[in-house]
């Protein structure tokens, strides 16, 4: 098969399995790998917090997709900072989060601000949800307060279950080399620092992937926090 081929039946792969994933949620388009990694949501976000919900309110406006405002009332700050009375957006469409949301309960939030909203915004594969059905997520947080040395890089190779990951550190001369399984998975462990990590095999070149969470050309590990990401491998054109 030509190399142009290749990637366009590869691209046509990508498109099919993100319509899979679509139809397999009503709620949330959701990028692999899954889930989303507790450790990397939580450095991620501005405001890691337990919150209850005071009021439910829905808008349809015509210019835009209708869309639901949660007033919350803050419980507990577990990371970052945030008003004791706060709203939270979601639109109604596929980057729904699959919130059960009910007035009065009491919710587990991973948010960042939404300036343009004013208001603040969840994740919709991440690890927000209904706190009586967080208790792993919250031992996750309570295991990241007292961190052992370093962050894990890891991720996934889309399409090469052979490749090999480079991390090379930016400021530092460090670089760590960390191997896909069959299932093209990596993981490794660096020290605190900024990184960039990226692919390499003979005869493939990569990209990376349209969901993946975050940019691996700008890595920035912190004690304890994982950064997760994903590429795919395309045949190098002749």
């Amino acid at each position: 098969m030509k190399g142009g081929q290749s990637t366009l039946l590869r691209s046509l792969l990508a498109l099919i399995a993100a319509v899979v994933l679509l139809a397999g949620s009503a709620n949330a388009l959701c990028g692999v790998p899954q889930p989303r990694l507790v450790c990397a949501e939580y450095f991620q976000k501005q405001a890691v917090v337990t919150a209850r919900l005071v009021s439910i309110r829905h808008f349809a406006p015509k210019d835009r997709d209708d869309y639901y405002l949660f007033t919350m009332e803050t419980e507990q700050v577990l990371r970052g900072r945030i008003p004791q009375r706060f709203r939270v957006i979601e639109e109604n469409n596929s980057g729904r989060t699959g919130i059960d949301w009910n007035r009065g309960d009491s919710y587990l939030l991973f948010t960042s601000y939404a300036a343009a909203e004013r208001t603040w915004s969840l994740e919709s594969c991440g690890n927000s949800g209904r706190l009586s059905e967080s208790e792993h997520v919250l031992q996750e947080i309570r295991e990241l307060r007292n961190p052992g040395r370093g962050g894990t890089i890891q991720g996934l190779v889309r399409f090469d279950p052979n490749a090999t990951v480079l991390i090379r550190g930016i400021h530092r001369d460090l670089k760590v080399t960390a191997q896909t399984n069959q299932d093209g998975e990596f993981k490794a462990n660096v020290p605190s620092g900024s990184y960039t990590a990226w692919p390499t095999h003979k005869g493939m070149q990569f990209e990376v992937d349209l969901m993946s969470y975050e940019n691996p050309r700008k890595i920035k590990m912190e004690n304890g926090r994982c950064a997760q990401m994903q590429f795919n491998a395309l045949e190098r054109k002749k």
